[in-house]
């Protein structure tokens, strides 16, 4: 389980951050289709030991990622077997992305509702925050004991319930306070808070923001109608609404909407982002870049995607054939479109990554003959979607192992558990 833990944890200190998007989401055919996969490539898959568990975990775990990437980048393209549908997809454009962001999430047939517009940001959303007493981080304050406070959402109620042991100051409680909220995971994010005078509070803020009407706050702590609760709750602060939470206020195209969050999509056409409340009557036009600079703008996510896989395969290179395995998948496949690529504004650098030449890359985008130009960037978008297909069913081929036994060909069963030695999470050391 130590390895298990240790995988994981480096999973979401890595990428725990980022945001599942609309392409994170799959139908059961899909799913069962994947998982298909994987036990047909492990079906005659040799036997092998992990020659560095730490450095396999990391490597599987970031191929995983990367090519995941890939994947959402071409899945954002057109599926038709054009180059014009595949890389002229429209890319939604903000004047002003300190008020507004925008992403155009509709469909590209859809040229008459998708209509440019403006939105000035009033304010934005906000999330609740409970802010307590700052009490003196190195004093003993509390009696040793048993406490416990309620905290209260609008779909449910949690008792909280936590000892204080003799000599254990309030920085002390406050810090297993917070770790017992954030493992909660209760949409609440703790923390203990200095001012500079050897004082500490604790601060909660929800992860959600805005309220319905039917709401009147995210989450509400009290304590249990029991002495040592309600010195706890009280001595802390617990119960002290800082700042309550509140809904956005914006106007599109002068009219007035609200949301309970800073990101919303409009007419199933625009996705947005509030960065900022406008000021002395700003505003920012979302509308689209033009299909030149959409054309680029699509070019440039596909190739950064493409180096991001290109950094992890150098990165874990190393000596033996194995390691470098991928990195000279990546390699080979640079070098293979080199020559058609610098007449467009693309450079193959010495690492297998590829850099562009805005200037470069419009002029080639506004040429008469521009389809016949891109020809091979399309073929280079589906040999990038098939490689990052099999890296993501299969990260394990790629790290540094020793074949212990081969399969007997032809003769094995399929067998459900195969897929543990792909995922990257397990290893024993018995072997």
């Amino acid at each position: 389980m130590a390895m298990i833990d240790t995988a994981y944890s480096y999973y979401m200190t890595t990428y725990g951050h980022d945001v599942a998007t609309r392409y994170d989401t799959h139908k059961k055919s899909e799913l069962r289709s994947v998982y298909n996969n994987i036990l047909k490539l492990n079906k005659e898959a040799p036997l092998f030991k992990i020659d560095d568990p730490d450095q396999a975990q990391r490597f599987a775990i970031d191929i995983k990622e990367a090519s995941k990437d890939i994947q959402h980048v071409v899945s954002t393209m057109s599926t038709k077997d054009s180059l014009d549908k595949a890389f002229s997809k429209k890319v939604a454009i903000s004047s002003n992305t300190d008020i507004a962001e925008a992403t155009y999430i509709g469909d590209e047939d859809a040229d008459g509702k998708a209509m440019p517009f403006t939105i000035e940001v009033d304010k934005l959303a906000a999330p609740q925050i409970n802010t307590g007493h700052y009490v003196p981080s190195g004093q003993v304050s509390m009696a040793p004991g048993e406490y416990s406070f309620d905290l209260d959402t609008n779909s449910t109620s949690y008792e909280f319930q936590f000892t204080v042991h003799a000599g254990d100051t309030n920085r002390n409680i406050l810090d297993r306070l917070t770790r017992l909220i954030n493992q909660a995971d209760l949409n609440l994010t703790a923390q203990v808070i200095e001012d500079g005078q050897g004082r500490s509070a604790l601060e909660i803020t929800s992860k959600h923001t805005g309220l319905m009407n039917s709401e009147e706050y995210l989450f509400k702590i009290s304590d249990d109608n029991t002495y040592n609760s309600k010195q706890a709750v009280q001595f802390f602060g617990l119960d002290q609404v800082s700042q309550e939470a509140s809904n956005s206020r914006f106007y599109l195209n002068g009219e007035e909407h609200s949301s309970y969050s800073n990101n919303f999509t409009i007419n199933r056409m625009f996705e947005l982002h509030l960065k900022s409340p406008s000021e002395n009557g700003e505003y920012a036009s979302i509308g689209f870049k033009a299909d030149a600079d959409a054309i680029a703008d699509n070019i440039g996510r596909l190739t950064d995607a493409y180096n991001e896989l290109a950094g992890v395969a150098k990165e874990h290179s190393g000596s033996s054939a194995q390691m470098n395995k991928l990195y000279n998948i990546i390699s080979n496949i640079s070098n293979r479109y080199r020559n058609d690529f610098d007449p467009i504004g693309l450079t193959v650098n010495e690492d297998a990554t590829i850099s562009i030449d805005k200037a470069l890359l419009a002029d080639a985008t506004e040429s008469s003959d521009w389809q016949e130009n891109f020809d091979r960037i399309f073929d280079f978008k589906n040999t990038v979607s098939s490689l990052a297909n099999h890296t993501s069913l299969n990260p394990m081929e790629y790290v540094d192992k020793t074949v212990v036994a081969y399969k007997n060909p032809g003769r094995n069963l399929t067998a459900p558990y195969a897929s543990s030695t792909y995922a990257g999470m397990l290893y024993d050391f018995a072997c």
